[in-house]
């Protein structure tokens, strides 16, 4: 009976000590979670998708998966202020971001960066590149000498330069092969992320 009792000790401490000591950190920007979408949105704009009976963002659909596979923590980007549900206007406050450089405040992740050796990041591509909300995280936190795994969604025109501009504002990390997920699609993608992270070889 004591060895029983010692043995559940040590599985209760292993267990608590794997939860505490997260190796993989998954960092994700979505319109969903960003957005006061109105109650009728369409989630046929790719704005949003419904999964589960809940809306799902399609950058969120895939770090959802992600997750499940590699036991990660996860933690979404908000930024400070929400941005607009209009589509049109959304673009043009892109790209008025991304002119002036403007980097977006955003409501701190609550997490000790120095505890992850692997940071996924996904976004949704605008404008052929990262949102500028992801650059905002990408300066607040010191990404160097870790392994850095980006991943996105788009409307059919890839990556675009997306992956360029991490590497340029990561300095010192490993940065792997990224994936990028048709937005369309996403809810048939389940197989082809899956397979991504197997050839990663993340995993203990």
């Amino acid at each position: 009976m004591k060895k029983y009792i010692i043995i559940m000790i040590f599985l209760v401490f292993t267990c608590i000590g794997y939860a505490q000591n997260s190796k993989i950190l998954i960092v994700y920007f979505s319109r969903v979670g960003n957005t006061l979408f109105k109650d009728n949105i369409d989630a046929s704009t790719s704005a949003s998708i419904v999964a589960n009976n809940n809306k799902v963002g399609t950058t969120e659909y895939a770090a959802n998966i992600i997750k499940n596979e590699l036991n990660a923590d996860i933690r979404l980007i908000e930024t400070s202020d929400k941005y607009t549900d209009n589509f049109d206007d959304l673009v043009d406050k892109n790209h008025e971001e991304m002119r002036n450089n403007y980097f977006p405040k955003i409501k701190p992740l609550n997490i000790d960066i120095n505890k992850y050796d692997t940071v996924f990041i996904g976004y949704p591509v605008w404008a052929t590149d990262v949102p500028m909300a992801v650059r905002s995280f990408i300066r607040d936190y010191n990404l160097s000498s870790k392994t850095i795994v980006p991943f996105c969604t788009h409307d059919g025109y890839g990556a675009g330069r997306s992956y360029n501009t991490i590497r340029n504002m990561i300095k010192n990390a490993n940065i792997l092969d990224g994936l990028a997920l048709d937005s369309s699609n996403i809810q048939s993608s389940d197989s082809i992320i899956k397979s991504w992270i197997r050839k990663l070889n993340l995993k203990k």
